[in-house]
C-alpha cells in the first residue's frame, strides 16, 4: 500500500511539474514574440503584448481591396471626398 502511495505522489509531482513547465514555456514564448515585434524601439517599450491591435494594422476587405488594387495612385482627391463638403464657400 505504501508503494502505491509513493507511485501516486510521484505521478502527481510529474503532472504538476509538466503543467508548470508548459505555463512557463507559454509565457516565455509570448514574451519572446513580443520582444521580437518591439525590436528595441524606445517608443514601443511601454506597449503591452496582449493588445496586438496597436501593433498590427487590421484592414477590412474594402480598404484592403482599395489599397492593393489601386492602379492609379497619386490622385489629388481626399480619401473620402463625398463625406467632405469641399465645394461650400464657407469652408
Amino acid at each position: 500500500m505504501v508503494f502505491l502511495a509513493i507511485v501516486f505522489f510521484v505521478l502527481a509531482d510529474v503532472l504538476l511539474l509538466d503543467i508548470a513547465v508548459r505555463r512557463f514555456y507559454g509565457e516565455f514564448d509570448e514574451w519572446r514574440s513580443v520582444r521580437r515585434m518591439i525590436g528595441g524601439h524606445p517608443e514601443m517599450q511601454g506597449l503591452d503584448g496582449a493588445d496586438r491591435d496597436l501593433i498590427v494594422f487590421k484592414a477590412d476587405d474594402a480598404i484592403r481591396e482599395m489599397v492593393m488594387e489601386n492602379d492609379a495612385p497619386a490622385g489629388n482627391e481626399p480619401f473620402l471626398s463625398d463625406l467632405f463638403l469641399l465645394d461650400e464657400e464657407d469652408f
